[in-house]
């Protein structure tokens, strides 16, 4: 090209828009074909070398002023419009990576076709710009080919999304909601107060308030703000604050991850006292709190009649006066128990108490967390009881010892047992209290695990609350591979079996897989069909899996099984890269074991529920569920490396011959490689056992490609963790979501009545009370989360109506 010819190039601005589309495409196409060659290898779609291919050449011929070059490009792109239907349906966030760059460019030289037109030709680079075609007919007939392409295949593939999908995205709800008009709880007769994490020891989360409703949840306003920690103090970072306040009296209650108990004023919001745990070393990572417990102790008045029991970072069990703080001197020793008596020598790292003890008849039941994946032999799993007056243990449920009083002189806890760190539930008339039971850590390598332990692992358990005895047990998950220990509150319901029936009691087990369990509360029995379903097999070397794993007849909240074509992106090169790591891993549907090659599990370790739970409506006879899906990675590794401190989510895992990396799938850009939807919200009759709507949870706005927010309020459904609570005036109350916001639900629709974006993500529960002003309160800890948020803090927000003048 000559310097002339060259300097009009470049002072034209056609020649300009042609160079930089021509150049991008060149660019684009040469590294999807790349990226095509290498998933084709591995026997994926060829679409990405063929696509490359014609889009590389279409880009050669518009650096070249071509107008052929114009024409391919157009071919290329009804040709990906339609592959791109076939696999996404007429999903516009599916479609996106396919379709988004290609269409983008098209877009661009259509609109300036004015300038772009003029230099595009089959003639030779001799001929005069002037005498070149500059009609409007060729930009304006592919505008026209490529709406009819797309219309006709939106039509043909109509589906939403993989057609194997277990439940569509959304199901709107037609006609009244079902209202069994079943019993409520004795303990949460008048909802004024909210004495345990779940409202009672039900866990239902359930406020039979109805101040707040459908008609007037819009005009709910913040009442007041407050930091549960107290002044910024830059020297203690802060954790994922994930605390259910309780509400005793006036006093709102919480916890922080810093071993402090602070009480607030329900209706202002002011510090009235706070409870700061000494012995807690400088040197021991902050740990998310989930909350405190209410205990009420009969036949007394005056100081800590009415106590707050309060388990802390440093494994103490705390007594202290729900008015005023004080420590309660007739509880252990000063107010004070040493949950690690018993355990043997320990790192304390490895051990500490996230959630609340459940109160029930006297006793307050304490499980326990245990670091995942460090080495075999973990402090022991043990659950204990303790008389909530004197701080006495009453028993220790220990799965290696026969015998379930406490420990003679010298005595300990049986090492590396299966432990409860989700919160519990008890039922105080059958006197039994519901463990949700984890495993013996390591949990991705099974080879040597205590048999008899094991069959307690990932398990419900029902004990008697005064001695501690097993009366019943289920296993969900047999020889546990998978970190999918039970992460939630079992919630305890009256259903009827059929309608009409007479209620039954019943128990309800959300699992890390999407799964319910639903049983007889009195002696296990399930109230529905359960199937062992067969899973994937080839262990580890060396290890062994079950062949089948329990499959309940319930609606499921996990989804489609993971195909090539479900991974995403935001760029048609962000998603091959995905494609070709899909292929790279082994995946064989849920339950696919962990490997040395790396495998993907769905459901992930971070489950589809988790410590949010389910609510239940008890007067509807409904449950309501937040569910999240996100794959995972799990490889396992013979070499340790920087696994040695505990890295990702994985660990080094001393004491078996593996390391093990597990994280999240995300692409280069630092999303997940699966499609969204990535957060659900359900609606399900316990009766019917019918799904009664369904719809996304969250919109984009905070997220975006490396943690940059979007601020797109696109409702996508994102990522969550936290739970909701159902009240008597038909409206639901969830944060949880990754993009910082509070929301209203019409429980009878799905539908969002009312919003507010929080300063934080909130992966708490809601506590809703009635204040001293006769106001009802909805309250809502927003302090983030490591995993899913950048922001994190320790703000209470506390909602109500506003004040008539």
């Amino acid at each position: 090209m000559s310097e002339r010819n060259c300097r009009s190039r470049f002072n034209n601005f056609g020649g300009w828009i042609i160079t930089i589309i021509g150049a991008l495409t060149l660019v684009f196409a040469a590294l999807m074909f790349g990226l095509g060659i290498w998933l084709a290898t591995l026997g994926g779609s060829l679409y990405y070398a063929i696509g490359g291919a014609f889009f590389f050449i279409a880009g050669v011929g518009l650096l070249r002023e071509r107008l052929w070059g114009f024409g391919l490009y157009v071919i290329a792109l009804i040709g990906t419009i339609i592959w791109a239907f076939s696999e996404a349906g007429a999903n516009v966030i599916r479609l996106l990576p396919r379709v988004s760059v290609w269409l983008t460019f098209f877009i661009i030289l259509c609109v300036l076709w004015k300038w772009v037109g003029p230099r595009l030709s089959q003639l030779t680079d001799r001929t005069s710009i002037t005498e070149r075609p500059n009609s409007g007919l060729v930009p304006g007939l592919s505008v026209v080919v490529v709406v009819v392409i797309t219309a006709i295949s939106g039509f043909v593939f109509k589906h939403n999304g993989d057609p194997i999908d277990s439940l569509p995205d959304q199901i709107s709800q037609s006609g009244s909601i079902a209202n069994n008009n079943l019993p409520l709880a004795e303990e949460q007769s008048t909802g004024s107060e909210w004495h345990q994490y779940g409202g009672t020891s039900y866990g239902q989360r359930y406020s039979p308030l109805n101040q707040i409703n459908v008609n007037n949840v819009k005009n709910l306003k913040r009442a007041w703000i407050a930091h549960a920690s107290g002044p910024h103090d830059p020297s203690r970072p802060e954790h994922s604050f994930e605390s259910t306040a309780i509400k005793v009296g006036n006093n709102l209650i919480t916890c922080t991850s810093h071993s402090e108990a602070v009480a607030l004023d329900a209706t202002t919001g002011k510090v009235k006292w706070r409870f700061r745990d000494t012995k807690n070393g400088k040197n021991l990572t902050p740990r998310a709190c989930r909350g405190v417990s209410f205990a009420k102790i009969p036949d007394s008045t005056g100081l800590c009649s009415n106590r707050v029991l309060f388990a802390t970072l440093t494994s103490r069990l705390f007594a202290l006066d729900a008015e005023s703080g004080k420590l309660c001197p007739g509880f252990g020793q000063n107010g004070e128990v040493d949950l690690r008596t018993g355990l043997g020598e320990f790192d304390a790292k490895l051990y500490n108490i996230t959630s609340p003890p459940v109160i029930v008849n006297g006793k307050a039941i304490v499980g326990s967390e245990v670091f995942d994946n460090v080495k075999r032999g973990e402090p022991s799993g043990v659950v204990r009881a303790y008389d909530t007056k004197t701080g006495a243990l009453v028993w220790a449920f220990d799965l290696g010892r026969t015998t379930q009083t406490p420990l003679g002189a010298g005595e300990t806890y049986t090492r590396g047992t299966p432990n409860a760190w989700a919160p519990l539930s008890a039922d105080p008339k059958l006197g039994l209290v519901y463990l949700p039971m984890g495993n013996e850590t390591p949990d991705f390598y099974g080879k040597g695990r205590n048999p008899k332990s094991e069959k307690f692992s990932s398990a419900i358990v029902a004990l008697d609350v005064n001695t501690g005895k097993v009366r019943w047990k289920y296993q969900t998950v047999h020889h546990d591979l998978w970190d999918q220990d039970l992460p939630a509150q079992p919630v305890l319901a009256d259903i009827p079996e059929t309608s009409g029936a007479k209620p039954t009691p019943a128990v309800l087990v959300p699992t890390k897989a999407g799964q319910i369990f639903m049983f007889d509360r009195r002696t296990g029995r399930p109230l529905t069909k359960i199937t062992e379903g067969k899973v994937p097999q080839g262990p580890a070397v060396d290890d062994w899996l079950s062949p089948t794993q329990p499959m309940p007849d319930f609606p499921s909240a996990l989804g489609p099984r993971v195909t090539e074509a479900s991974m995403w992106g935001i760029t048609p090169l962000d998603q091959a890269m995905c494609r070709i790591r899909f292929k790279q891993y082994r995946y064989d549907g849920p339950f696919t074991p962990p490997s040395e090659q790396g495998s993907l599990s769905s459901p992930g370790s971070a489950g589809v529920y988790e410590w949010g739970g389910i609510t239940v409506d008890p007067k509807k006879g409904v449950m309501y569920a937040n569910s999240e899906s996100m794959l995972m990675v799990t490889q396992l590794s013979r070499t340790r490396g920087n696994m040695a401190a505990g890295g990702d989510w994985g660990g080094p895992s001393y004491g078996t011959p593996y390391a093990v990396s597990t994280h999240p799938f995300l692409s280069i850009l630092q999303i997940p490689c699966n499609q969204p939807p990535w957060g659900h919200f359900t609606a399900i009759d316990l009766v019917s056992k019918k799904v009664l709507w369904r719809d996304l949870l969250g919109n984009g706005r905070d997220n975006g490609p490396m943690g940059i927010a979007s601020h797109v309020p696109l409702k996508i459904g994102v990522p969550n963790m936290g739970g909701s609570v159902a009240t008597a005036g038909g409206v639901i109350f969830i944060g949880a979501t990754a993009d910082r916001t509070f929301r209203a639900i019409d429980a009878d629709t799905g539908k969002e009545l009312w919003s507010d974006v929080l300063p934080a993500s909130a992966q708490a529960t809601p506590t809703v009370y009635l204040g001293n002003d006769g106001r009802e309160y909805v309250s809502i800890s927003a302090g983030g989360h490591f995993g899913m948020s950048s922001k994190l803090g320790d703000t209470i927000i506390t909602y109500a109506l506003p004040t008539k003048k």
